[in-house]
């Protein structure tokens, strides 16, 4: 498989999955972009495609999940402690980081899905940061800034400020 991961052909193979193991399912190379990246590239980490039915009329599976924890007090909680700061979810009016002068309502989609309880005062900060992000001020590194962003691109964070579901 891995001599011509191009062909994107199935191989039999038998694989175990939380201590079940599955006989004969087919598996292959797969991907557009990404294939051809690795296989033109020194490394072997491809992506692969499990065919449990294969070989095997009848035999499936339904699927492999993972579990994500949602970004919830509890989380901060659990790994930042108490004293974690503000969670904020970007949804609607005001949550492109474009500073739109200091009036709160200006930034409702933010202020209103907070995810933490916030008070004026503490959305007042997250103000000053975008008024400061669009004046281009000291306070940003612009250099770092310049190589994290096409990092985001290139990754396709749907989390990142730049994409429309956001969490700060």
């Amino acid at each position: 498989m891995l001599s011509n991961p191009l062909k994107e052909e199935y191989h039999r193979a038998d694989i175990t999955i939380n201590g079940e193991t599955f006989y004969n399912v087919g598996i292959r190379t797969k991907g557009n972009t990404s294939l051809s990246q690795v296989a033109s590239s020194d490394s072997e980490r491809y992506s692969f495609k499990v065919k449990f039915d294969k070989y095997v009329n009848g035999q499936s599976y339904y699927g492999l999940y993972l579990a994500i924890e949602g970004l919830q007090e509890s989380y901060l909680e659990r790994n930042y402690g108490y004293d974690h700061g503000n969670l904020y979810k970007a949804e609607g009016t005001g949550t492109n980081l474009k500073y739109t002068g200091e009036t709160q309502s200006n930034y409702s989609g933010l202020k209103d899905n907070a995810v933490t309880a916030i008070t004026d005062d503490d959305f007042q900060k997250i103000i000053d940061m975008i008024k400061n992000l669009n004046n281009g001020t000291n306070l940003v590194q612009k250099e770092q800034v310049a190589i994290y962003l096409p990092y985001i691109f290139l990754l396709m964070s749907l989390q990142a400020p730049t994409c429309q579901i956001a969490h700060y």
